[in-house]
């Protein structure tokens, strides 16, 4: 889902400071640290994950049909982190025979609440069939929170790096199909403060260690 939003806070004026340690893993990962403007750990502060994008084109990558062929089936339509488990269910009952349709998801799980961002995966199901499985980003909520160190760790799923994926809007009307960039956005918020950073840089199969000033 590509969520359209405001970020109308300053960025830091201090540049990045990376550590110097790095670390080989599988993937991207991100290790940040958040201090005052005189280096004094910021415990507490909410993370905020936005992706950049590069545009692909206009015909859907997802062309696999969910259709009842049968008078009556029984649909199962539902959430699913990329482990595979349930973050909540979209719909689950009868149809007729037809097309069933894209199910938007607004980005909240079972109980309401609102999900980390990164990749989920909307599963079909047409009585026991698995279908497929739609690949489903989510964006500008909160993903971590800095500890007592001012420490936070993003990473796995919540980094779907190079990840192709269709976008629809909440009509359900196809808006195009894009590639995640290697570049993040990040909002930092702690008591009414706001910082946020713009195109963060990821290092491919290397941990990526950065320092954020919260302003």
């Amino acid at each position: 889902m590509l969520a359209v939003i405001l970020i109308a806070a300053v960025s830091g004026c201090r540049d990045v400071i990376p550590f110097q340690d790095i670390t080989t893993i599988t993937g991207y990962q991100l290790n940040g640290a958040l201090t005052t403007a005189s280096g004094v750990p910021i415990e507490g502060a909410d993370v905020s994950l936005v992706y950049n994008y590069e545009f692909l084109g206009d015909v859907p990558s997802d062309t696999v049909q969910v259709v009842v062929t049968k008078p009556v089936s029984f649909v199962d339509v539902a959430v699913y982190t990329p482990t595979y488990d349930l973050v909540r269910q979209l719909f689950f009952d009868n149809r007729n025979e037809g097309p069933v349709p894209h199910f938007y998801w607004n980005g909240r799980d079972r109980n309401n609440n609102l999900v980390p961002s990164g990749k989920y995966l909307i599963r079909y199901v047409i009585d026991t069939t698995i279908v497929k499985y739609t690949p489903w980003i989510v964006e500008a909520h909160t993903t971590a929170a800095t500890d007592v160190g001012g420490k936070f760790t993003i990473s796995g799923t919540q980094l779907p790096i190079g990840d192709v994926f269709d976008i629809y809007d909440n009509t359900n009307t196809y808006l195009g199909t894009y590639r995640v960039a290697q570049t993040i956005n990040l909002r930092f918020t702690r008591l009414g403060q706001i910082s946020t950073y713009y195109d963060v840089g990821l290092l491919s199969n290397k941990i990526t260690t950065r320092t954020f000033i919260l302003q």
